[in-house]
């Protein structure tokens, strides 16, 4: 009865323990963090770096997960990715990449897209289904030259 009593203990302690594991596990989301790695930049316009707007931003965008953002500096058109966290980056893999940058605009009314507020840069760079730009983020980080022009076209530099 002793050795009954023991073991039926143990099996109990046991399945207590695995519980107890598992659903810390589950809690914490068994894939992990994603990989990222840091992106910075800088938005060229016509050449070059952006400027003459009130608010700017960029995102990249991956094929599943969260985007990565980045605010544009009304000093010199730098950037800098983040996804979770200020300045983690992007994750790793190929992303469609979309880029605004507008100013306070009284004139704007409600016939247009976005009452009092005017895109200085081609509004087709705010989508990126319509941006035509790509980027792949790989390990170890990147610095890209992102160069959008007033016709609408646009490309990524790795550097």
């Amino acid at each position: 009865m002793d050795f009954r009593l023991r073991t039926t203990e143990f099996i109990f302690r046991t399945m207590f323990v695995v519980s107890i594991a598992g659903s810390l596990l589950a809690m914490s989301g068994c894939g992990g963090a994603p990989e990222l790695a840091p992106v910075r930049g800088i938005v060229e316009f016509d050449g070059k770096p952006i400027a003459g707007f009130q608010n700017a931003a960029v995102a990249f965008t991956p094929s599943g997960g969260r985007p990565a953002k980045g605010t544009i500096s009304p000093d010199d058109g730098s950037f800098e990715l983040s996804t979770y966290s200020p300045g983690d980056g992007a994750r790793f893999g190929a992303h469609t990449v979309a880029v605004s940058a507008t100013v306070d605009d009284p004139s704007a009314t409600a016939e247009d897209k976005y009452p009092g507020v005017r895109s200085v840069i081609p509004e087709v760079f705010a989508n990126r289904d319509t941006s035509g730009l790509a980027c792949e983020v790989e390990p170890g980080g990147d610095f890209v030259r992102i160069q959008i022009r007033s016709d609408g076209t646009g490309t990524i530099v790795k550097e």
